[in-house]
């Protein structure tokens, strides 16, 4: 049981850490980008 959790998770977790990453690195220069470019 506790190897099939382990499996599961060893399949999901990069996906789920991927796009969260990308997600706060694209907040980070989407806000760079407004603040620096756009002067907001």
């Amino acid at each position: 049981m506790k190897q099939e959790k382990m499996t599961k998770f060893n399949k999901i977790f990069p996906w789920y850490s991927g796009l969260s990453n990308d997600l706060l690195f694209w907040v980070a220069i989407d806000t760079l980008f407004l603040t620096v470019v756009k002067k907001f």
